[in-house]
């Protein structure tokens, strides 16, 4: 509902915070677009240390990032997901990585996120695809919705529109 202040009051007068509540309160700013209180918040919970973060809290910290074309702030994430061992086991947190690269026009890195992605998960092809569309890599976008194709995958008719609007 936007009423920061008092969810904040609230969640600051929680006897024991949990990660569900964390993760509401990175997800908060997240969604208003405020990326440096996320990242604060995210340091007062390590901080703090009662709780790890998880795939989801990674995938907000990255989108936040994103959002705010914090570029190194994202990086160092993304480092710290390799490390915990995020980027095998949570494929939103490819995806998360994927989108933050391709917001901050490091079309290289979104790629390299991409290829770690495994091959049936349709919602990364639609990413990829309109990455290069929305920055005007025709070509390679049509490489890419060849491959798509080839493997199997079948976008919606309104991801094929999108996408032809950049093209």
């Amino acid at each position: 509902m936007g009423l920061v202040d008092i969810a904040l009051k609230l969640f600051n007068e929680l006897p024991h915070r949990t990660l569900a509540a964390w993760n509401l309160v990175l997800r908060g700013f997240c969604e208003l677009g405020r990326s440096n209180e996320l990242l604060g918040s995210y340091c007062d919970m390590k901080l703090e240390g009662c709780v790890e973060p998880n795939g989801l809290t990674f995938c907000y910290l990255i989108r936040g990032c994103g959002n705010g074309r914090l570029l190194d702030e994202g990086k160092q994430l993304h480092c710290c997901a390799i490390k915990l061992g995020w980027l095998e086991s949570n494929l939103f947190v490819v995806n998360a990585l994927v989108d933050f690269y391709s917001a901050c026009g490091c079309l290289i890195s979104a790629r390299k996120s991409f290829e770690v992605i495994p091959p049936e998960d349709v919602i990364s092809w639609n990413s990829i695809v309109s990455v290069y569309a929305e920055y005007g890599f025709s070509l390679h976008a049509l490489e890419m919705f060849t491959k798509m194709q080839l493997s199997g995958k079948r976008p919606s008719s309104s991801f094929i529109f999108r996408v032809l609007g950049f093209i």
